[in-house]
């Protein structure tokens, strides 16, 4: 019950920072981990704290990221499944990537497709599908990255993955933010 409520304090954390509340975001993030840390799921917390990693990216303070994402990452690496692991290693590849560590962001992002097309069939927790597909996401993600370093066209091919891996239907809003700046 206590990973639920952290999902259900993680959405107006969600919407606050879509409506540019980041302060709002940030204690809805804050409480949502908190929650998360007393269910005592495996990984759920550190994936609050990659959800934090991203909101410092998108507000282009990546001094506060990078431990954020490590961390989160930390948390998750080999106590979650493969896809899901993706998802916290993909993050971890665009903090590296705003702060200049280009080589071990591109080596972190292999590591991420690697984890992802190697055990498709995984279980993903239901915390972890917030954005959709798992594939939907470390694509999306991967695109960041790419943007990040300077290579659009690549950038380009993976927003297009991202927006074909998700039910547009359901995901609408989130294929809309895929064709979107980073």
């Amino acid at each position: 019950m206590l990973s639920a409520a952290s999902r259900g304090v993680h959405l107006p954390g969600w919407k606050s920072y879509d409506a540019g509340q980041q302060g709002f975001a940030q204690r809805y993030y804050l409480r949502s981990y908190a929650l998360a840390t007393e269910a005592g799921l495996r990984g759920h917390d550190g994936f609050v704290m990659r959800t934090m990693a991203m909101q410092g990216l998108k507000l282009h303070r990546p001094e506060h990221c990078l431990g954020l994402a490590e961390t989160g990452l930390n948390r998750a690496k080999g106590q979650v499944d493969a896809q899901t692991e993706a998802l916290f290693r993909i993050v971890h590849a665009h903090t590296l990537a705003k702060s200049g560590k280009h080589r071990a962001a591109l080596a972190a992002a292999e590591h991420a497709r690697t984890l992802l097309t190697g055990a498709p069939g995984d279980e993903v927790p239901f915390w972890a599908l917030a954005w959709g597909p798992p594939a939907a996401y470390v694509y999306s993600r991967t695109a960041k990255f790419h943007d990040t370093i300077g290579d659009h066209r690549a950038a380009a091919e993976q927003y297009a993955l991202a927006a074909t891996a998700r039910p547009a239907a359901t995901y609408a809003r989130i294929v809309a933010l895929d064709l979107g700046p980073v």
